[in-house]
C-alpha cells in the first residue's frame, strides 16, 4: 500500500506499536518553506502538539448505518477525503503517524503519512466506540427498536452502556491514555492520530475536562481536523473541525458515526 508501510504487531496495544514506530525523521526543508525543529516551550515544559483527524468517509457513513468496531473501509469518496487532509498537513514538521487498526482510520492515515516518509502506528486504544447490537443499523432503526436506551442516551450519554458494547467513559479511559502517552513520547514535536467520530470526542472532551455528555454536542465531519497543544495545563484546543480543506471535494450529508 504505497511507500509508508502498517506497523507489524502481534499485540495491537499501544505500549507495543509505539515501540514499533520509527524515531522521529528529521525534515529537510524544502526552498520557500519554512519548518520548526521543535516546538516552543511554556513554563520550561516542551510542548507536544497533536493533530486529530477523523476518517474518510465510508459507505456506511453515506447510509447513515451506525459502524462501531466493524471494520469497513473508505469509499471513493473517502479517499478523497483522506488526499485533502494529506495536502493539508503535508507541509507541517510531523514526527510521527499513530492509527486506530480500523480500516478507515488506517487507510486514512497510510494517505496522510505518505508525503512525511512515515510509517503508520497501529494504537488499539485509538478504536472507535464498541456499540454493539447498534452496528450496521441505521440511527431511525435505533431510535425505534431501542427506545429506552436512545432516551438514557440522549439524557446521559456520558454514563450509558450501548446495548452488546462500551460506554463514552470506557472509550475515553482507553482513547485517552493512548493519547496521554503518545504526547509523552513526542514533546516538542508535532504528531498526528487518525480516529473515529466517538474517539476524537471523547478525547477533546477529557483535554477540556468536560463532562462526557458534551461527545453528542460537539461534531467532526469525517476528515475533520482538530489541533491541541499539550505540556500546558491544561492542554489548549487550537482548532476544531477545520474542514475547509474539504470544500472542494462538495458538500458533505448528515453521516452516522
Amino acid at each position: 500500500m504505497g511507500s509508508s508501510q502498517l506497523s507489524p504487531s502481534a499485540d495491537p496495544g499501544l505500549s507495543t506499536s509505539a515501540r514499533r514506530c520509527a524515531p522521529t525523521r528529521k525534515r529537510r526543508a524544502d526552498p520557500g518553506q519554512v519548518y520548526f525543529s521543535s516546538l516552543p516551550a511554556f513554563g520550561g515544559v516542551p510542548i507536544a502538539r497533536l493533530i486529530l483527524v477523523r476518517h474518510g468517509q465510508t459507505d456506511w457513513n453515506l447510509e447513515g448505518r451506525i459502524q462501531g468496531k466493524t471494520d469497513v473501509p473508505l469509499s471513493e469518496a473517502g479517499r478523497r477525503q483522506a488526499a485533502a487532509v494529506a495536502r493539508l498537513l503535508a507541509a507541517e514538521p510531523v514526527a510521527a503517524v499513530y492509527s486506530s487498526p480500523l480500516r478507515r482510520a488506517a487507510e486514512t492515515a497510510q494517505v496522510v503519512a505518505r508525503p512525511h516518509g512515515l510509517p503508520v502506528c497501529l494504537v488499539s486504544e485509538l478504536r472507535e466506540l464498541d456499540q454493539g447490537e447498534l452496528e450496521g443499523l441505521r440511527v431511525e432503526e435505533v431510535r425505534a427498536g431501542y427506545r429506552e436506551f436512545w432516551a438514557a442516551w440522549s439524557e446521559d450519554a456520558g454514563g450509558v452502556r450501548m446495548p452488546g458494547g462500551e460506554t463514552i467513559a470506557e472509550l475515553a479511559d482507553r482513547a485517552w491514555g493512548a493519547i496521554s502517552e503518545i504526547v509523552g513520547r513526542h514533546r516538542g514535536e508535532t504528531v498526528v492520530a487518525v480516529t473515529h467520530g466517538f474517539a476524537l470526542l471523547a478525547v477533546v472532551v477529557r483535554a477540556l475536562d468536560l463532562d462526557l455528555g458534551y461527545v453528542r454536542r460537539f461534531r467532526v465531519e469525517c476528515g475533520g481536523v482538530c489541533r491541541l497543544d499539550f505540556g500546558r495545563r491544561p492542554p489548549v484546543l487550537l482548532s476544531f473541525n477545520e474542514t475547509a480543506h474539504l470544500q472542494a471535494l462538495g458538500p458533505e450529508p448528515n453521516l452516522a458515526p
